[in-house]
């Protein structure tokens, strides 16, 4: 099985977990290791003798899981870089002598503080703190993508027009968010150190 999709410590899914890809049927080369012996041949995956799917489409299923778990995980990343920021920043503020240059750097974290967190929100639903919070609050894109891998990947056949439409879609809009993320880090991070050494503070990478 490939990676799942990679989940935040107290992260609320309507969607679930992320399952791990399904294998594609083909040929594969397997290494089999016990101690320091080690072994490769080949071995086949041959498809489900109940489903009439083909084996592109199979495989078709298995690029697109993989594929979106990746990008999940590279979102729940982002997300993950956003809060350690946020408490660079905020641990930075703390540490710097009450005057006029703290409450410009409290300023300057609280600036970089609400556009990370907006694409944040835009990524993930941080309102839900239980399992019954997705039904008070919208889920949002990457648990959107989970939603769409699930069915994908419990499917005895490959992915159907409109699950790899809505995949993409979702995609896209996670790449944006992605996009926008690493502009706004950047700019920023930067202003913030600048800032920071100005003031003689401590500041953050």
């Amino acid at each position: 099985r490939n990676e799942r999709a990679k989940i935040l410590e107290g992260m609320i899914l309507w969607s679930g977990r992320g399952g791990a890809a399904r294998p594609a049927p083909g040929d594969y080369e397997i290494t089999v290791t016990v101690g320091d012996l080690s072994r490769t041949g080949g071995g086949r995956i041959e498809p489900d003798p109940r489903t009439d799917a083909s084996v592109a489409e199979l495989q078709a299923r298995f690029r697109l899981v993989r594929d979106g778990n990746a990008l999940v995980t590279e979102a729940h990343e982002a997300i993950e870089t956003i809060r350690s920021l946020r408490e660079q920043m905020r641990a930075v503020v703390e540490r710097t002598p009450a005057g006029e240059g703290r409450d410009r750097l409290a300023a300057a974290a609280d600036e970089a503080s609400d556009e990370l967190t907006a694409i944040e929100q835009t990524l993930y639903q941080t309102k839900s703190k239980s399992r019954q919070d997705p039904l008070n609050y919208p889920i949002k894109l990457t648990d959107k993508l989970l939603g769409v891998l699930s069915a994908v990947n419990r499917a005895e056949f490959g992915p159907t027009a409109a699950q790899q439409d809505v995949a993409e879609e979702l995609s896209d809009a996670i790449r944006a968010e992605l996009e926008r993320f690493a502009g706004a880090r950047e700019r920023t991070v930067e202003a913030f150190n600048a800032l920071a050494r100005e003031v003689a503070a401590p500041h953050i990478r």
